[in-house]
């Protein structure tokens, strides 16, 4: 099958034209915002290297995940990473090594790109969940370069992104760590500009810089906060996620990529070394350890993993933890988010209409909002009431 014939299941990883030696294969938006692999004719020589690297319907070696609760003993960067700040942690380490970390972070136009750090101070870029999906450029390229040369490499993005890198590496290195995160889906980087165009227009501002999971005083991650530059003058402003209407379209799952709804990595079975995601329930299972701030979950899927994790045991809180009782509060541990009936609809009228129509019609439901409302307060209760 042709890598550009099934949109339905393509990631978008980019493997494909990464891989292609004549370069004919080029990542291009289509109506919906996400990159759609597109080969020209002119060019193709038909080598199948291009299928060889795609991750669809491939399977994967996968070892039973080990299991931690884990949160870093620096309480400032818990307060500014989405949970525990395992993250910050493993890449320090790599780069205390001389190597380099590829993650997510937004360029100054704020669309959100994988690129490669090599100093501590650039590390903060990659901190705190992205509700968007990534361009991963030429990144696997670079990775690839970078381990020949001998350089340790960490390598962390979606469960899709690692397995398309492992393929387009055709084989395991010693000196490379692969991390991936529970994944909820991707949505549309198009729709996240438009909501941020929309934002600017309607509020006059220029904004620079976004983080989808701001922490309170109680170190609860509700916030989407914005900053920017208005008459000269920096301003911020946060508001919960959920009642925005781009986090209505998240949380709903109406604007995310067609193969996230049959995401074959929505599961306990990894293609990565270490898995992170926030531990939902740690209060039920280990009322104890739990850290008002965030405590991540950890799966360790490999040896290579288990020895990055033990690298960074003295600079973190953690308890072995049962994996079957933590994936029952995190349903991207069990299953793909569900596709909603009104995905269909929503693009169309996206494509037909803009941005704007569809906030409207589709991104401020009332019912919605309120269905937010009451889960976020029933959270603040339990909470408060320790359960």
């Amino acid at each position: 099958m042709r890598i550009d014939s099934n949109n339905i299941k393509c990631f978008g990883c980019s493997a494909c034209s990464q891989k292609c030696p004549k370069k004919c294969i080029e990542m291009v938006l289509n109506s919906e915002g996400f990159l759609y692999p597109i080969i020209d004719e002119s060019e193709c020589i038909d080598c199948g290297m291009c299928q060889s690297v795609c991750p669809i319907d491939k399977g994967y070696d996968s070892s039973r995940s080990k299991c931690y609760a884990a949160y870093s003993k620096d309480n400032s960067l818990i307060e500014n990473s989405s949970s525990g700040g395992l993250f910050k942690e493993l890449a320090e380490t790599v780069l205390q090594k001389e190597g380099m970390v590829y993650g997510a972070a937004f360029d100054n136009q704020l669309c959100l790109k994988h690129f490669s750090v090599e100093n501590r101070d650039e590390i903060q870029r990659f901190i705190g969940s992205k509700y968007v999906q990534s361009d991963i450029n030429e990144t696997y390229i670079s990775v690839k370069k970078n381990l020949k040369y001998g350089r340790d490499v960490l390598f962390c993005g979606t469960p899709c992104q690692i397995h398309g890198l492992k393929l387009f590496l055709k084989k395991d290195y010693d000196n490379l760590v692969l991390v991936d995160l529970v994944c909820h889906g991707v949505p549309s980087p198009k729709i996240f500009k438009d909501y941020i165009n929309n934002i600017e227009k309607k509020k006059h501002i220029k904004i620079m810089d976004f983080k989808f999971r701001k922490k309170n005083k109680f170190g609860e991650c509700y916030g989407f906060e914005y900053s920017g530059k208005k008459k000269n003058k920096i301003i911020s402003n946060c508001s919960m996620g959920a009642f925005t209407p781009y986090g209505v379209g998240f949380f709903q799952g109406l604007c995310m990529r067609k193969s996230c709804y049959q995401c074959p990595y929505s599961s306990i079975k990894r293609s990565s070394d270490i898995t992170l995601g926030d531990y939902w329930g740690i209060k039920k299972i280990h009322s104890q350890f739990a850290n008002i701030c965030g405590t991540s979950l950890i799966l360790v899927n490999t040896v290579k993993g288990e020895k990055a994790i033990s690298e960074i045991k003295s600079k973190i809180n953690f308890i072995v933890s049962d994996i079957n009782r933590a994936k029952k509060f995190n349903h991207n541990l069990q299953k793909a988010t569900i596709e909603p009936l009104q995905r269909k609809e929503f693009f169309q009228d996206y494509s037909k209409y803009g941005y704007v129509h569809v906030e409207n019609k589709y991104l401020k439901s009332f019912k919605i909002q309120l269905w937010h409302f009451r889960s976020w307060l029933g959270q603040i209760i339990r909470s408060i009431l320790g359960k």
